[in-house]
């Protein structure tokens, strides 16, 4: 079974999300030797944002048991390929947890851009709702082109 690991901060929005609609994408293209994972590099102690693990529900995945983990060099070592969300996040896992893999970013991967997935500011409810909304939406739409794109990336 290859995993994939999916990393941003806080493991609250970013890599739960791509992690759950990564799973829930391979699942129903009936993929069986591949699962995703995620991890944040300052994962927070509660649980999934809220408005993310509902927006997901309302996509038919139930993430509301989701708890953040913190990044361990565990993790990138049973990874068959580490996906950050941000450039910051790449930094943080090559510096802090002196990794040496390529650890590539998530819209790099799914198109070739070196581009960041923004995180939510936390600021505004409102702002934060449709940015979440877009965000899934993306992941959603960018599946496709990483389960595709996925052996260019794998460590072997």
């Amino acid at each position: 079974m290859k995993k994939v690991l999916f990393i941003c901060a806080g493991n609250l929005f970013r890599s739960p999300s791509a992690e759950y609609l990564f799973n829930d994408y391979i699942g129903r293209q009936k993929i069986p030797d591949l699962v995703a994972h995620s991890a944040g590099t300052v994962a927070y102690s509660r649980k999934a944002h809220t408005l993310t693990t509902q927006i997901l529900l309302e996509n038919g995945i139930d993430a509301r048991e989701h708890k953040p983990k913190k990044l361990t060099r565990e993790h990138l070592k049973e990874a068959a390929l580490a996906i950050a969300m941000d450039w910051e996040v790449q930094d943080e896992t090559r510096r802090y947890l002196c990794w040496e893999n390529p650890v590539p970013l998530f819209n790099e991967v799914a198109y070739g851009k070196l581009d960041d997935v923004e995180d939510i500011s936390g600021m505004f409810a409102s702002e934060d709702e449709e940015h979440i909304r877009k965000t899934i939406k993306h992941f959603q739409n960018s599946m496709p082109h990483i389960l595709k794109n996925l052996p260019n990336y794998l460590i072997p």
